[in-house]
Formats: structure tokens, C-alpha cells, sequence
């Protein structure tokens, strides 16, 4: 989370979201990109040590995706009737995602991110979020959240800086 709230903090007075903008920050902080589409003018998905990030849609709602949780649906366990899967697997993600957020909740003063309803704002592009939380910072928001597109699916969770 520390990566996060501190891209946040760089970005929190950025007018408008924008690929150009950001790739040099995350150059800067060591970030390294995966591969760039052809047709795309920056590279969308980045590595740093195990963890990554993505740029994602374009401005005004321009986000970028950092995974904290991943946990990967397993045929196996599901068969044998171990490990999660299921129902469980989302309430593994869901409580990861928590955790996070009283993570953000901890370590940034009330004062200076106010919760704000996302869903008003940013619904259409969290259609795959079965839970998810978010704050205004500055002129950006952050929203934690977990996602799992269908139940054989990895559940993922999130934080994004739009």
C-alpha cells in the first residue's frame, strides 16, 4: 500500500489523468513497463518486483489498477472440496479488500480523504467489483476494491487512482 499511497500523493493535484503523465512517474520510481500494444502511444502494463500495475481506459476516466490480493480458482482444490472456491474465494476477497482499506484508513487522516460514493461516479467502470470502498485525494479518488468476473475465476483486489 505504501507504493500506492505514494503514486496518490504525486498525483493528487494532476489536473487530468493522462498515460504521458504518468509514464515518467513511474519510470522515475522504478517501475518497468511489460509490453506496449501497437496501437497504444505508452506502455499500459508495468512491473515492479512482484507487484503490478496497469493503466487503464483512457481520460477523463483514466485509472490506474495496482493489484494488492490475487488468489487464482483452483479445479483441483474445488474438487476435492479444499482450499477456496466459490462463495469463499469472494469472501477471502472481500476481506483482503477490507484490509486494505482500513490499511488507507490508518495511515491517511480523515481530514484529508473524505469518503466519497463512487458508484455515482465511477459505477460503469466497476460493473466486476462486488465490493469496493473510495476517497477523494486532492483532485483524485481512490477506491479499493475486489473483483471476480465469474465464480471459476481469480479474484482479484485492487486499488485504483482515478
Amino acid at each position: 500500500m505504501d507504493e500506492v499511497l505514494e503514486i496518490l500523493q504525486a498525483l493528487r493535484d494532476a489536473p487530468v489523468l493522462t498515460g504521458e503523465a504518468i509514464v515518467p512517474l513511474l519510470e522515475q520510481r522504478g517501475w518497468e513497463p511489460y509490453r506496449r500494444a501497437p496501437a497504444e502511444p505508452f506502455y499500459r502494463p508495468w512491473h515492479r518486483g512482484p507487484g503490478s500495475l496497469s493503466i487503464q481506459y483512457d481520460p477523463p476516466k483514466l485509472r490506474l489498477a495496482f493489484t494488492l490480493w490475487l488468489r487464482d480458482f483452483d479445479e483441483e482444490e474445488a474438487a476435492l472440496g479444499t482450499g477456496a472456491y466459490g462463495d469463499d474465494l469472494r469472501q477471502e476477497g472481500e476481506r483482503a479488500a477490507r484490509e486494505a482499506a482500513d490499511e488507507v484508513v490508518r495511515r491517511v487522516p480523515a481530514a484529508e480523504l473524505p469518503p466519497v460514493d463512487i458508484g455515482a461516479e465511477y459505477g460503469e467502470y466497476l460493473e466486476e467489483y462486488f465490493w469496493t470502498t473510495g476517497w477523494r485525494y486532492g483532485s483524485r479518488t481512490l477506491v479499493v476494491g475486489a473483483a471476480q468476473d465469474d465464480a471459476d475465476a481469480p479474484c482479484v483486489v485492487y486499488a485504483l487512482i482515478y
